[in-house]
């Protein structure tokens, strides 16, 4: 009996002495690698942060600049993303409540339509195709009450948020763009539209709007060029969108922009709807106010995907504005104010609650938009390390990040590591970031790669950010 007794405490200080040996081996293998890369010339004025850490652990395998605070780009829309899961739940969904305000006589609502806003990121959202439609579902909620006529308005109450927000320190050259919407209390078909015009010396014809939106103005200040500079600025004091710069002489443009206005895009989406089901909507001005008297009745409450679906979907699409929309529901949900400076209040509180050091995380808003958002990769570790051992509904934060695959250069793209890394990416002007998981759907290391200043071409830069991963992680 002694004798196995001894023979298995010799067996597991084999396999401890073995561990330990290995781990000693990586730790200086993955050292070398991280030197290598961070001594490349192209990075030789860079700024430049690596860590891989072991999360079973918790200690640090090998680094580059461990604690220098550099610009994070997109990967802060990990930050916030797994800041939303922890204080908002798996189960999470926004709410859209639609109201009939005013009196029911029979067939007849002598009132108002009234949707009151909740912040929900996802209304009549392209991305999610599956999900019940807020005006579909308005139309069914009139038909299954009898409902045929409304002597009032469709109003839109957007006193939860009552002007668009927009991070202070986002560029006003990125407000009008795609990737630069701001939240409202209401959005609609992801605060983007489509503007297509043909230029001629410096005029415009044949212009559209799609879909359409009541009330934004398209001011023309462009001149003839021979090659394209078209730029674009928002103003939403007066909703327009400017043109300016250069555009080439008899050229067709399809812009993807903002929209600052998105509560009068569904306002008439709702207009039109009705009309194309036979219900008679007596004033077509369509209204938008913070408050509504009278008695309501509650038509429909639209529900949003859960957390997590809108959380992968961002994730792997890099939106913006769904993340500082997830931001914001942050600073409601904790009984502040909504605002982007109460969310990242609040997103800070809870890292330093569990645990970690957020000295080295300035954070400026949801989704890294701002120049003004930096962490160190100690941070990230630490952060995808906590969150490693987080269990939502049976699911990690690992299993709602986008596999490399194609997202991190070539030499990775034809790895067998494509599939066993999971990661989040991050580019700006001289910027290009990644954060993540290996392996993939089960992690052991937690890793962040992130690069500021840096020369060369930046499919370059990808290309060996990729490698060093596959240097890595290829033989473990």
């Amino acid at each position: 009996m002694k004798r196995n007794i001894f023979a298995t405490i010799f067996v597991v200080l084999l396999a401890t002495v073995s561990w330990a040996q290995d781990n000693a081996a990586f730790a200086e293998h993955a050292q070398n690698v991280i030197d290598k890369f961070a001594n490349a010339p192209t990075l030789r004025h860079a700024t430049v942060g690596v860590m891989v850490c072991d999360i079973d652990s918790g200690k640090l395998i090998a680094s580059h600049n461990p604690d220098l605070s550099v610009i994070t780009a997109s990967t802060m829309k990990t930050v916030t993303s797994s800041a939303a899961l922890l204080l908002l739940g798996s189960q999470y969904r926004f709410k859209t409540p639609v109201f009939l305000v005013g009196e029911i006589d029979g067939e007849t609502l002598h009132g108002d339509l009234v949707v009151v806003g909740c912040g929900d990121p996802t209304l009549g959202s392209k991305h999610f195709p599956e999900n019940s439609n807020i005006v579909e579902e308005i139309v069914q909620g009139l038909k299954s009450r009898g409902i045929r006529k409304i002597n009032g308005k469709i109003i839109l109450d957007q006193s939860l948020i009552s002007y668009p927000d927009y991070p202070v320190e986002w560029e006003v050259e990125d407000l009008a763009w795609g990737y630069g919407t701001g939240v409202n209390a209401v959005n609609f078909s992801d605060n983007r539209l489509h503007l297509r015009f043909t230029s001629k010396d410096g005029e415009i014809s044949n212009v559209s709007i799609a879909p359409s939106v009541p009330g934004l103005e398209v001011i023309n200040k462009l001149s003839r060029g021979n090659a394209d500079n078209v730029n674009v600025l928002l103003e939403s004091g007066h909703p327009s969108l400017i043109l300016y710069g250069k555009a080439s002489n008899s050229e067709n443009y399809d812009l993807t922009l903002a929209n600052p206005i998105p509560g009068a895009m569904l306002a008439d989406s709702i207009a039109h709807a009705l009309r194309n089901a036979d219900i008679n909507l007596r004033n077509h001005d369509n209204a938008v106010k913070a408050e509504f008297e009278g008695a309501r009745t509650l038509l429909v409450e639209h529900e949003s995907p859960s957390l997590p679906i809108i959380i992968k979907s961002l994730l792997d699409r890099s939106d913006n504005m769904f993340t500082e929309a997830l931001l914001l529901a942050i600073a409601g949900s904790q009984g502040r104010e909504v605002s982007t400076a109460n969310g990242v209040e609040v997103v800070r509180e809870l890292w330093r609650n569990v645990g970690l050091d957020v000295d080295p995380l300035f954070q400026s808003d949801g989704s890294g938009l701002a120049r003004t958002n930096k962490a160190s990769v100690t941070f990230f570790a630490q952060m995808l390390s906590y969150m490693s051992r987080q269990r939502f509904n049976g699911m990690a934060l690992c299993d709602l990040m986008p596999h490399a695959g194609t997202r991190i250069g070539t030499p990775m793209a034809n790895s067998k590591l494509r599939d066993n890394i999971a990661l989040k990416s991050g580019s700006m002007q001289n910027v290009q970031t990644f954060v993540g998981y290996y392996p993939a759907d089960s992690p052991r290391y937690a890793w962040a790669i992130l690069v500021n200043n840096f020369r060369g071409t930046r499919a370059s830069l990808k290309d060996n950010m990729g490698q060093l991963l596959i240097n890595l992680f290829g033989d473990k």
